[in-house]
């Protein structure tokens, strides 16, 4: 009708039914583009389903990433494995709608442990690595049956519209980024490349005629690391030996390294930093401090303690949180159970963390705040909340000896404010409920929700259940795999 009331008759033409037909075409295009996609896997090739479960990309790949934010995904056509330590890789991006914005004519072509590590540390293990050797493979990997949630090569996965690239046209392996047109945007200049995140992209340029121990594992720790913007342009005045991806506030963590070829010692001096260089916070020159994990509230410092790691969150001035006699180090005594050292902490996340403790003599991991009151109760494991619930692996002992076969179910926090009392140390424990079990303890595996979906698995005795549950529990697709006698758990 128009704005009188009468009724407008549409001829039925030619024009108008095209127009119909565009217009159908682009509500279509516009849905696809909105929805969530989560990965699936099925015999060996991924694909994508949307959150009812019904599929939307049929699994065909070899290998594919979660869709960015702004709607486009890595997926791998081919992985080939060489029996001379080498693997290569054929790659490129897809939409929403399974339509290549950038065609599978990318190569990375990766040789030796460096070159392979560099990208994932996992890699040699799903690649079937023995003694730091990849073991003989020289066929195409149609059998390389990679686990439903495995994910590699984080840093080809298209960030921020820019996607990392591999230049080897002069003999050597070098890296730049291209736009999700395939267009060059930073030429490949680099020997190791991050992706973009934050507007910030980390990249590193070895000058192996400028040794400085004739070592090549040392020269490379010793070498830069330097942030640049999406022009390519270098953010600071001077590189440091680690720097962490840049949080959202743009400022991040990093370190200068020193080598005492005298001692055979790495010396780190870490600080906290802008997108300017500009230093917010440090230096902390504890010699013991391997790497500070960047952190929404506490950063997590990573100590070397000689026989085992060791852990500490740090407090917004830079000092140890755990260190009770405020001496700016950190101690252990057996006699007293004195432990200023933190074990297995959880990166906070939505104001809760969690840490290792012994309770009774039995090991468990529970959660806590912001000023370390334990709020939740005992579990064999956890993980962090996302979306308001957290995966917790329930505890099962025998004769007081944990025996790891608990189940995982999720917990999600009820109270913001509750009353307290202190225990020991620097510990507090809640004296009321402050989180309730959502979803029951009933898998053998899980993940963290993503866009209202989490991963699960359940062992059988000759196939493993697995798809993904919503925020009831409700499963919403799964799949069975069959186990073989070789499968292994990433």
């Amino acid at each position: 009708m128009d704005r009188r009331g009468k009724s407008i008759v549409y001829k039925n033409n030619k024009k108008t039914r095209v127009l119909i037909i565009i217009v159908a075409i682009l509500a279509m295009v516009s849905c696809n583009n909105d929805k969530d996609l989560f990965r699936i896997q099925v015999n060996g090739y991924f694909g994508f389903i949307d959150s009812y479960g019904d599929v939307v990309i049929k699994p065909q790949y070899k290998y594919v990433s979660r869709f960015s934010e702004d709607g486009y995904a890595l997926v791998i056509s081919n992985i080939i494995i060489y029996d001379s330590n080498a693997l290569s890789i054929t790659y490129g991006y897809i939409n929403k709608d399974n339509v290549f914005v950038v065609d599978t004519n990318n190569h990375l072509f990766l040789s030796g442990y460096n070159d392979i590590s560099s990208w994932d540390n996992n890699l040699y293990q799903i690649l079937g690595v023995k003694n730091n050797r990849l073991i003989k493979r020289d066929e195409s990997c149609d059998n390389l049956n990679l686990d439903f949630e495995c994910r590699l090569f984080h840093d080809l996965e298209p960030s921020e519209g820019l996607f990392v690239f591999q230049d080897t046209t002069d003999g050597c392996k070098r890296y730049g980024y291209k736009n999700l047109k395939g267009e060059i945007t930073i030429p490949a200049n680099y020997d190791f490349c991050r992706s973009f995140i934050n507007g910030i992209g980390v990249v590193k340029t070895i000058n192996w005629d400028t040794s400085k121990t004739n070592d090549i594992i040392i020269d490379n720790i010793l070498n830069p690391w330097y942030a640049i913007n999406k022009y390519g342009e270098i953010q600071l005045s001077h590189g440091y030996n680690q720097l962490n991806n840049y949080m959202e506030d743009q400022t991040t963590w990093a370190s200068s390294v020193t080598y005492s070829a005298e001692d055979t010692l790495f010396y780190n001096q870490w600080v906290k930093i802008n997108n300017k260089g500009d230093i917010l916070q440090g230096p902390i020159a504890w010699p013991k401090i391997l790497t500070i994990i960047n952190n929404e509230k506490y950063p997590i410092c990573i100590l070397d303690d000689v026989f085992k790691l060791e852990y500490a969150y740090l407090d917004t001035n830079g000092h140890f949180l755990s260190d009770l006699n405020h001496d700016n180090l950190l101690e252990e005594n057996f006699v007293t159970g004195y432990n200023e050292f933190l074990d297995s902490p959880l990166p906070f996340s939505n104001n809760v963390g969690a840490v290792k403790l012994s309770h009774n003599g039995i090991p468990v991991k529970v959660f806590i705040d912001n000023e370390f009151t334990i709020i939740s109760d005992d579990y064999d494991d956890v993980r962090p909340f996302k979306e308001g619930l957290a995966a917790v692996k329930e505890c099962v002992n025998w004769d007081g000896i944990p025996s790891g076969t608990g189940k995982w179910g999720y917990i999600t926090k009820i109270k913001n404010k509750y009353k307290k009392h202190k225990i020991k140390g620097i510990y507090s424990v809640a004296d009321e409920k402050v989180m309730s079990q959502k979803i029951p303890f009933s898998f053998d595996k899980c993940g963290n929700f993503h866009k209202g979906l989490a991963y699960f698995m359940k062992e059988g005795t000759v196939y493993n259940i697995e798809g993904y549950i919503n925020t009831n529990g409700q499963v919403i697709w799964q799949t069975e795999r069959k186990k073989t006698p070789t499968q292994k758990k990433y």
